[in-house]
């Protein structure tokens, strides 16, 4: 092509530059100039278009962790509970199986996971799992755990009977 014909081009080019530069911005993004005109009209739509499932998402997130931490405030009550219930019984004399005492300490490893997790403190507790460690370790070295679990006093007791079309058998 010769310059004539290039001529007419250029002049409407030059004149409209500004509609050339907005044009190339639609296919190109200039990386030392930070603006991304795609990007940025893409990412507004998509805020406008998901800006309540945003939200909602993050109240969700909220609720979890609000319940998180109710799961986790019943779960010290229930071992703390289990842990001042098991060391009170043994201060009262009662006799406990080995798997008893694995239980509680079990327990324990728990709590002391949430109790550094929440940073909190409770004195009782600790001279509670104390006492029971010390007896849990005299017990170890004595051998003389409770062979098998006594029942409980509160339970009633279990008692059969025979209705009475049944009959004992003669042997």
């Amino acid at each position: 092509m010769d310059e004539k014909a290039w001529k007419p081009i250029l002049d409407w080019l030059g004149g409209n530059w500004g509609w050339v530069i907005a044009a190339l911005g639609v296919f190109f993004e200039i990386t030392p100039i930070k603006i991304h005109p795609v990007t940025s009209l893409l990412g507004w739509i998509g805020k406008k278009l998901t800006g309540d499932i945003r939200k909602d998402i993050a109240d969700l997130r909220d609720d979890v962790s609000d319940l998180r931490e109710d799961v986790d405030e019943q779960r010290m009550s229930d071992i703390r509970t289990l842990v001042l219930d098991f060391s009170n019984s043994i201060l009262n004399g009662r006799k406990h199986t080995k798997e008893e005492f694995d239980h509680v300490l079990e327990e324990n490893k728990k709590y002391e996971k949430l109790v550094k997790k929440y940073n909190i403190d409770n004195d009782v507790y600790k001279e509670a799992i104390g006492y029971v460690k010390r007896c849990y370790r005299k017990r170890l070295d004595k051998r003389d755990f409770l062979l098998t679990p006594e029942p409980d006093p509160h339970d009633p007791p279990i008692t059969m009977t025979m209705r009475s079309d049944q009959h004992v058998a003669d042997d």
